[in-house]
């Protein structure tokens, strides 16, 4: 009998320690505004998010070229030890991609806020980005968003 109550509590065990690992999913919102296109990546669990890559490509006059790169470069110098939060641009003739990238698994919220990188009410603290607003902002700037397999 007692082997039966060990061999249960053990089984017992077993299933409550087995749930299901959470799954990563991605939704993928893509546009245009004023011409340049748009392709903003959302990565989430439930309804936290844990990143977004924000693209953007630009074409811009060949005159433009160098007061963009001198903008982007003092961009990245800007927000280069902000925890979370990368940026990078490539300039291909008068093609400019933009990437950023916030991890908000790593990233300090109150630097973000800081930053004016999400926004908070006063005296109001963030623990999460929440997945349905962010969809929801995404659709409502005109991005269409597909969920991915």
């Amino acid at each position: 009998m007692k082997k039966l109550v060990v061999c249960l509590a053990m089984l017992g065990m077993l299933v409550g320690c087995s749930s299901e690992p959470e799954v990563e999913k991605v939704n993928v919102c893509k546009g245009t505004s004023e011409g340049n296109d748009i392709v903003n990546t959302i990565k989430y669990v439930d309804e936290k998010v844990n990143s977004v890559t924000y693209q953007n490509t630009i074409v811009v006059s060949e005159s433009l070229v160098d007061y963009i790169k001198d903008y982007a470069d003092n961009y990245k110098e800007t927000v280069k030890d902000i925890e979370g939060l990368t940026y990078e641009y490539t300039i291909d003739g008068t093609t400019i991609v933009e990437t950023t990238t916030v991890d908000y698994t790593v990233a300090d919220f109150s630097e973000l806020a800081a930053a004016g990188l999400i926004t908070t009410g006063e005296n109001e603290t963030v623990d999460y980005i929440d997945y349905s607003l962010t969809l929801k902002y995404m659709t409502d700037i005109g991005l269409t968003c597909t969920e991915q397999e």
